[in-house]
């Protein structure tokens, strides 16, 4: 008897695993914008901007675990300014 993993099965597991990982969530953005080959040349800009951004949350604590430290001050005055009441 197999056992058949549907497409959204294995991608939840896939996120659920590194979902307290910051370097981890990085890691598994790289690998799906690498294509199933390891290579994916029109994919390469939105590689650039989607991991340009995740480095800059990654750096100002944004993808932190929700059970761990608050992100920066600096990110909270930067979305006041954005959004003001």
């Amino acid at each position: 008897m197999t056992s058949e993993v549907t497409a959204a099965a294995w991608a939840a597991r896939q996120v659920a695993a590194v979902r307290d990982d910051p370097a981890g969530r990085t890691a598994l953005m790289r690998r799906c914008y690498a294509g199933p080959f390891g290579k994916a040349p029109r994919h390469l800009p939105f590689r650039r901007a989607a991991l340009s951004f995740m480095g800059w949350q990654v750096r100002r604590g944004v993808l932190r675990p929700t059970s761990g430290d608050r992100p920066r001050k600096s990110v909270v005055a930067c979305g006041e300014r954005a959004h003001p009441a």
